[in-house]
């Protein structure tokens, strides 16, 4: 369950964490945890020597975040509303989410979230991203 949450490399299409996003988790702990012990020191995080904006590891923690909590939702909703068990509902939402499995209308909305990444699909929800759009139709000719 645990590779279906992680999904793949970074350039891959499969949704998931994927693999750079678990990275940055691990490099954002230890960070963390060399600031226990250096209190004042400064800390970048990098990765082939270019450091990381501190805005992209919020926005890859706040992603990761997101990402399992719908996660556990789903998993929830399946759990109350089929007769799966605890192991078979987080297994299939894992599945779901990943884009390696079928299933019921709520495994389809999971699928969805999960492959087509949660914030775009929030940002093309919004009315407000909408309004920003302009559409211009030329006039026929003729």
């Amino acid at each position: 369950m645990l590779l279906m949450l992680t999904g793949a490399s970074t350039g891959s299409t499969s949704g998931a964490i994927k693999n750079i996003r678990l990275y940055l988790l691990v490099k954002c702990a230890l960070r963390e945890i060399k600031k226990l012990f250096h209190p004042s020191g400064i800390f970048a995080v990098r990765i082939n020597g270019k450091r990381i904006e501190e805005n992209d590891l919020q926005r890859t923690l706040l992603f990761v975040g997101a990402y399992l909590s719908l996660f556990l939702v789903l998993g929830l909703l399946l759990l109350l509303f089929t007769p799966m068990d605890v192991r078979e509902s987080l297994a299939s939402c894992a599945a779901c989410l990943g884009g390696v499995g079928a299933g019921k209308w709520i495994l389809i909305l999971a699928m969805i979230l999960g492959r087509l990444e949660i914030f775009p699909l929030l940002a093309v929800l919004n009315p407000r991203f909408w309004n920003a759009v302009k559409v211009r139709f030329r006039q026929p000719i003729g």
